[in-house]
């Protein structure tokens, strides 16, 4: 990850559901953002009350940037139980700044598959939107996210051909029906480009799904994960680096 740090102030936020809060964040060290990152993860460093202000870094999306009015969106999923990230996000306003270092590799879909099947929970979501984004009018597929209530649902403004099922889980921690959803969506014909991110143990089993069961190649599928049940950031990153996923 490049290690470019800047000192970016909140200039808007904005309430996107109940469970969903856009962040604007401003400033000139924005001039040397690079355009073009959306779905790339940036880190901020977030102070932590527990640890006498320690600061630790926490990854999240590029939603939008424009250099044009030094503009950076970034969406944070609100949780019930939140660590130093969604605790600054809850209680952050206009004219507080933080430091902030990126971006890294962008995380995109191939826009030359024949069809999509993007996947998330709504850590997720604001990459999953980002790469709708970029999607052709004429693309066709499937988006299937986990979502922490009805009101969470956004307009993702999707191609016609682009089916969104949501799937309603106030305890996004237990409960399989992100998987089933998943599982239920019909096949369609031609090479497919799969975009799957959420919780480490679910994703393992749509790895298993997609790589396994449905048999797509490595080349045609990201999956990852951006948390871990009951596990610290730092515990998820040791997770992560002693999966060793089957090709």
């Amino acid at each position: 990850m490049a290690k470019v740090q800047r000192e970016v102030v909140v200039t808007a936020i904005t309430e996107l559901t109940p469970h969903l809060r856009r962040i604007s964040f401003g400033g000139d060290s924005l001039q040397t953002f690079p355009v073009g990152q959306e779905t790339a993860y940036i880190k901020f460093a977030f102070p932590s009350e527990s640890e006498g202000g320690r600061t630790r870094m926490r990854s999240y999306t590029v939603r939008h940037f424009s250099l044009d009015d030094l503009r950076l969106d970034v969406d944070f999923a609100l949780h019930d139980v939140g660590g130093p990230a969604t605790r600054w996000a809850e209680q952050c306003k206009v004219g507080d700044t933080i430091t902030m270092a990126g971006p890294g590799p962008t995380k995109r879909v191939d826009l030359g598959a024949d069809w999509f099947f993007l996947v998330g929970d709504m850590s997720a979501l604001p990459a999953i939107a980002a790469n709708i984004d970029a999607l052709p009018s004429s693309a066709k597929g499937h988006v299937v996210v986990e979502i922490l209530s009805e009101e969470d649902k956004l307009d993702l403004g999707e191609p016609s051909g682009l089916e969104v099922t949501w799937v309603v889980n106030p305890h996004p921690e237990s409960g399989s029906g992100l998987i089933d959803a998943v599982r239920e969506r019909p096949w369609h014909d031609g090479v497919p480009a799969i975009w799957s991110a959420c919780e480490f143990g679910k994703m393992k089993l749509l790895r298993t799904y997609f790589s396994t069961t449905r048999q797509v190649a490595p080349e045609h599928r990201y999956i990852s994960s951006y948390w871990k049940i009951c596990a610290s950031d730092e515990d998820h990153k040791k997770a992560k680096s002693e999966d060793t996923p089957r090709r």
